[in-house]
């Protein structure tokens, strides 16, 4: 049975997506708006991806 997702794949996106919910989660208990928790959320996602696809090595 073949997988379509590595694990490495799943490790990588997994970190990505927790590291995005908090700091999301930190902004919207700050104070901010919905929306700026959720940009900040995209924001964090998308630095967070290439950092720990780097981080973690084949």
């Amino acid at each position: 049975m073949r997988t379509t997702v590595t694990v490495r794949t799943a490790v990588v996106v997994l970190l990505t997506v927790l590291t995005a919910t908090a700091a999301g989660v930190l902004v919207a208990l700050a104070g901010a708006v919905p929306a700026g928790a959720a940009l900040a959320g995209g924001a964090a996602f998308a630095t967070a991806l290439p950092l720990f696809d780097a981080l973690i090595e084949e």
